[in-house]
């Protein structure tokens, strides 16, 4: 049957040679479960007995996993014990250590202030600077080859429609 509800379920017990218990997990696939750890686990040749106990379905396998993890603590368990806090812990520290912190960042740039565009008038937000700023529109004008001159000449003054 295609649904893993219904197929039957294995809770593997792994230990070394010592008789410490090493990891605790459920599969519906026994080989295909031991080749990923094989791959992916750096404690695996320490390996050196298992335990199964077969369920007649996957769900009570997983259930009966959760169970074991919670109350035999194996060394290499991490999802679903006290130390997954840590390990979350951990690689945030590890993160933020890593750099500078987004606010560390922020107060080195340079603040926002309202300006207008040197050339046609438009009001922008833009990088406090002492130099005169253009908008993109004028900017195309300006950074083409060879240089053109914007279609109308910078302001000079402002208009008060008032008047």
């Amino acid at each position: 049957m295609s649904d893993g509800a219904s197929r039957r379920g294995i809770v593997y017990r792994l230990y070394d040679a010592a008789g410490v218990l090493l990891y605790i997990g459920a599969t519906v696939n026994l080989r295909q479960r031991f080749m990923f750890h094989r791959k992916d686990k750096p404690w695996w040749p320490d390996v050196a007995g298992k335990r199964l106990d077969v369920y007649d379905r996957a769900a009570e396998a997983k259930e009966a996993e959760r169970c074991a993890i919670l109350s035999e603590d194996p060394l290499h368990n991490i999802s679903g014990t006290p130390r997954m806090a840590e390990v979350i812990r951990a690689s945030q520290r590890r993160y933020l250590d890593a750099g500078p912190s987004l606010r560390e960042l922020m107060a080195q740039m340079e603040p926002l202030q309202r300006t207008k565009c040197a050339w046609c008038g438009i009001a922008l937000v833009a990088r406090k600077t002492d130099l005169p700023v253009i908008c993109d529109g004028c900017e195309k004008f300006y950074n083409c080859d060879p240089p053109m001159p914007p279609p109308y000449p910078p302001l000079r003054q402002r208009w008060n429609w008032s008047d």
